[in-house]
C-alpha cells in the first residue's frame, strides 16, 4: 500500500476557514502545509457561527508539520469585551466574565450522490452528521487562555464505510511577562478517521515560544514538536497490515523578524528548521525515510484593521532524506491569510499554503502540494448570514499532477442565542491527471443547531 494524505485530511485549511468565516472570525497566521481541503460551509462547520469567534493562533501544522508563522502580537494588556452586548444571538456560555465555558451541538442531515468518491458505479446515499464543540475563553485584562474540543461524525445509512469521524482539541496559553514580552505556550491533539483505505491517523503537538520588541523590530523564537501515530490498516484481501514505519516525531525551531515600517505593515522573514524521525527505520520497503527539513519565507504582516488583516509572504521549504535513493524535494510558493472587510457586513478571506507531504512511495520521498481559497460572508440580517467560497488543491506526483476543487455556499439563520438553522451545498472535483481514476461529487446538508 501507498500512503498519501487523504483528501478530507487535506482539505482542513478551506474548512477551518469556512467555519471561522460563520463565527464571524477573521483570518491571521496561516500555516505553511497542507490542510485537509474540504472547504464546506455545511450545517457541521456552521455550528461554529454560534460560538465566539476563536483568535487564530501560532501553531504546529496538523498535516504536514511545517512550521506556521506566529500571530504578530502587539505588547500590552487587552480591554475585555463584551461580545453578548455588541452581538445580541451571541450565546451566553457559563461561568463568570473572567472565564466562560460555550458549548454546542448541530445535528444535520447529509446526503451526497457519490459517497464512495469514486468514477466507476457513483452511490447515492443518505446519513447522519453530528458536531459537538466545547470552548473555554478566558476574559481577562492580562493574559489569554483559549480551549477547544470539536468533533465531526458522519454516518451513512448503506455504505458505512464511506463514514467519517475526526476529533480535534487544542489549548493556547498567552502570558503578558512584561510590556515588551509575550509568551506563547499551545498543545493540541487530533485523529482523524478517513473515508478511504488510508489509516487512522492520530497526531499530538506541543510548543512554546518567546516574542521581543526592540522599538520597531520585534523577534520571535519558537520550539515545538510532533508526534504523528497511524493505526493498522486492513488490506484488500481482509488481512491487518502495520503502519508503524509511518510513524514520526518531528522536532522543530522557528525565528522570525519583523520590521514595523508604519502602524499598518511590518515586513518579516522567517526561518525553519523541522528535521523528520521515524520510529521503525527502514520501512517496509527498506528505505530510510528519515529527513532533515528547511524553510525560508519572507512577506508582509498587516495590522488588524477596519479594511485589511493577516499576512502574506513566499516560501520555500526543502527536504533532503538520509537514504540515498530518494532525491531531495523542494516546492516554492505563497503563504498566508489575508481578510478584507469591504463593509462591516461583509468578510472576504483569501488564503494559500505551500508545503512538502510525506509518502510511502519507492520513488519520492515526499510530493509539493499547494493550496489556495477564497472564502466570502455576509450579514443579509443581524441573524442571517450567507457564505460562498472556492478552493484549489494541486498536489506534484512526480509523472503527474492531482488536483481537487472545490465551491461551496451555506447559510445559518440564527431565531436566536440558542437556536439556529444551517443549510449547506458543497461541490467536489478530483482530477487526477494521466490516472484517469478521479470523481465528482456534490453534497447536500441541513440541520439545527443548538447551543449555550
Amino acid at each position: 500500500m501507498e500512503y498519501r494524505p487523504t483528501i478530507a485530511r487535506r482539505g482542513l485549511a478551506a474548512a477551518l476557514l469556512s467555519a471561522s468565516l460563520l463565527a464571524g472570525g477573521s483570518g491571521a497566521a496561516m500555516s505553511q502545509s497542507t490542510l485537509p481541503l474540504k472547504g464546506t460551509i455545511s450545517s457541521a462547520e456552521a455550528a461554529d457561527e454560534a460560538t465566539p469567534p476563536k483568535p487564530v493562533q501560532a501553531q504546529l501544522s496538523e498535516t504536514t508539520l511545517e512550521i506556521a508563522p506566529p500571530e504578530p502580537v502587539e505588547p500590552g494588556p487587552i480591554a475585555p469585551a463584551n461580545r453578548t452586548a455588541a452581538d445580541p444571538y451571541a450565546p451566553h456560555g457559563f461561568g463568570h466574565e473572567g472565564l466562560r465555558l460555550y458549548a454546542s451541538l448541530n445535528t444535520s442531515g447529509v446526503y451526497s450522490d457519490n459517497v464512495n468518491q469514486t468514477s466507476n458505479d457513483p452511490e447515492s446515499d443518505v446519513g447522519l452528521g453530528l458536531r459537538p464543540t466545547l470552548r473555554l475563553e478566558s476574559n481577562w485584562i492580562r493574559h489569554s487562555l483559549t480551549a477547544n474540543l470539536s468533533g465531526d461524525f458522519v454516518s451513512y445509512r448503506d455504505n458505512q464505510s464511506a463514514n467519517t469521524q475526526t476529533l480535534d482539541s487544542d489549548a493556547v496559553l498567552r502570558l503578558d511577562i512584561r510590556r515588551n514580552l509575550i509568551a506563547n505556550l499551545e498543545a493540541g491533539y487530533t485523529i482523524d478517521t478517513p473515508s478511504n483505505e488510508d489509516p487512522v491517523e492520530h497526531t499530538l503537538s506541543a510548543s512554546a515560544g518567546l516574542t521581543r520588541d526592540f522599538g520597531r523590530l520585534r523577534a520571535s523564537l519558537e520550539g515545538g514538536a510532533v508526534l504523528r501515530h497511524y493505526e493498522d490498516s486492513e488490506t484488500s484481501g481482509g488481512a491487518s497490515q502495520s503502519n508503524d514505519d509511518l510513524n514520526y516525531v518531528q522536532p522543530s525551531v522557528l525565528l522570525r523578524t519583523s520590521y514595523g515600517v508604519s502602524d499598518l505593515l511590518r515586513p518579516y522573514i522567517e526561518l525553519a528548521f523541522t528535521p523528520r524521525h521515524h520510529t521503525d527505520t527502514p520501512d517496509r520497503n527498506g528505505i530510510d525515510r528519515d529527513s532533515q527539513g528547511y524553510g525560508v519565507s519572507a512577506g508582509v504582516e498587516i495590522a488588524a484593521g477596519p479594511l485589511w488583516t493577516g499576512e502574506l509572504g513566499l516560501t520555500y521549504l526543502h527536504r533532503n532524506y538520509n537514504d540515498g535513493s530518494l532525491a531531495p524535494v523542494d516546492a516554492v510558493g505563497l503563504t498566508g491569510v489575508v481578510t478584507w472587510s469591504p463593509t462591516e457586513l461583509t468578510s472576504i478571506v483569501f488564503a494559500a499554503s505551500t508545503a512538502i507531504d510525506e509518502t510511502s512511495s519507492t520513488a519520492e520521498g515526499g510530493q509539493p502540494t499547494w493550496i489556495a481559497s477564497v472564502n466570502a460572508t455576509h450579514d443579509l440580517r443581524d441573524n442571517v448570514e450567507l457564505s460562498a467560497g472556492a478552493s484549489v488543491e494541486i498536489d506534484d506526483l512526480g509523472t503527474s499532477y492531482e488536483k481537487t476543487y472545490d465551491a461551496n455556499l451555506g447559510v445559518a439563520w440564527k431565531f436566536n442565542p440558542n437556536l439556529s438553522w444551517t443549510a449547506g451545498y458543497d461541490l467536489t472535483w478530483l482530477d487526477q491527471g494521466s490516472a484517469g481514476n478521479g470523481y465528482v461529487e456534490q453534497r447536500l446538508s441541513t440541520g439545527l443547531t443548538v447551543t449555550r
